[in-house]
């Protein structure tokens, strides 16, 4: 097996190891963390996601408009 591929497993497990102790307040914070790290990863993937949520980068995601099949299907070449 590869030894680099088994350091950074090793590396990842120790990582989410240490999250078993959070906090609440610190999952809270992990969870937003991740949250704006995907969405930041959507929009610079994404020209559709950059225009549809332009604006609205931080805002909650029940605020966020609701993407249609129509809209999708419309645009599935910019996804």
């Amino acid at each position: 097996m590869d030894a680099i591929l088994v350091a950074r497993v090793l590396q990842e497990r120790r990582a989410l190891r240490a999250r078993e102790r959070w906090s609440p307040a610190e999952v809270i914070a992990g969870r937003r963390a991740a949250l704006a790290a995907l969405r930041r990863f959507a929009s610079e993937r994404s020209r559709f996601y950059a225009r549809f949520h332009r604006g609205l980068e931080d805002r909650p995601l029940g605020e966020l408009p609701i993407l249609t099949k129509d809209e999708l299907c419309a645009s599935f070449d910019e996804l």
